[in-house]
């Protein structure tokens, strides 16, 4: 795991550096172009000037002048205009990409007590922006709505929420998290038919259904990485970002693999293997297979790196 850490942020590092090196060559020649383009403007007009003095014309020759005139005005303009809009045009910037695990899993997710669902806060984050939360609870518990809002909730409470999402069809936050004692109330409501098929109702596998509603608010806020079996079996997940570094990324994918080993379901725990392959990549990188003793807990050589490895 150490070393295809290491390889996928030297790729994302040689990516970058080509990244920067286009954008300057690309500026390079937009400088060359438009002063190429100022040069020919200024010698048309240098030309028209010379033409015109101290010759008298006939009016149709005066005509003629100024519509040449205008001709020169308008290929100045032309000349003049597109390296205008470059400057103002958007520059190249630094493209910090996400890094994924991806698990195959020997899993069957069509049968019971085969499939994972949940949701992991990583030692230093998972990169995105801070989610906006919302908590449902009862109105009459006032210290709670209160509690809620300090924890950094956009908005807390019932009936509000409820009509502003069933009456008005605004759906201004990311997460929602809830008390058990309005679950049934929020199903009924409605609003399970509207928040379900955007994945925004709260869930007790994701954590979001707690007593401990304050908590569920902070957590969400910070922006957990959530993860569930496909219907392959596989579990993708975003683990950090390149700007991470070697330890902070290393740190996460540990949490992360500990995490799935520790959500081992009932129906996988009598069979041999229970991980197949584990991959590591970042977003336009290519994947990197990793050594499976060193990602199982249970293995001596769990997260060893390679020298240690060929000293055991």
């Amino acid at each position: 795991m150490h070393d295809a850490i290491r390889g996928i942020l030297e790729d994302a590092t040689a990516r970058q550096l080509r990244r920067e090196q286009s954008r300057d060559k690309s500026a390079e020649r937009r400088l060359k172009a438009k002063e190429k383009a100022i040069a020919e403007a200024k010698a048309l007009e240098a030309a028209n000037v010379s033409d015109t003095d101290g010759v008298t014309t006939s009016s149709s020759d005066s005509t003629a002048s100024v519509f040449a005139g205008n001709q020169s005005k308008e290929k100045k303009k032309h000349l003049l205009k597109p390296w205008k809009l470059s400057n103002t045009g958007p520059s190249a910037r630094y493209l910090d990409e996400t890094v994924e695990l991806s698990f195959e899993m020997n899993l069957d997710p069509r049968k019971p007590n085969q499939s994972i669902r949940s949701t992991i806060l990583l030692p230093n984050g998972s990169g995105k922006k801070s989610a906006r939360v919302v908590a449902f609870v009862t109105d009459d518990d006032a210290e709670t709505v209160q509690a809620a809002l300090d924890a950094g909730a956009t908005a807390a409470g019932f009936r509000d929420l409820v009509d502003k999402i069933l009456g008005q069809g605004i759906i201004d936050f990311d997460r929602a998290v809830a008390h058990p004692d309005v679950m049934a109330t929020l199903k009924k409501s409605g609003a399970a038919r509207v928040l379900g098929p955007k994945g925004l109702m709260p869930n007790v596998k994701l954590g979001t259904v707690t007593e401990d509603v304050v908590g569920a608010v902070r957590e969400q806020t910070l922006g957990p990485v959530e993860y569930r079996t496909d219907k392959q079996g596989a579990i993708h997940a975003a683990v950090g970002k390149v700007s991470f570094g070697y330890e902070g990324i290393l740190e996460n994918v540990r949490s992360f693999v500990e995490e799935v080993y520790e959500m081992k379901p009932e129906g996988a725990k009598g069979k041999r293997i229970y991980v197949e392959k584990v991959t590591i990549s970042t977003t336009q990188g290519k994947g990197i297979t990793v050594s499976m003793d060193t990602i199982d807990p249970s293995s001596p050589r769990f997260f060893l790196e390679a020298k240690k490895l060929e000293a055991a």
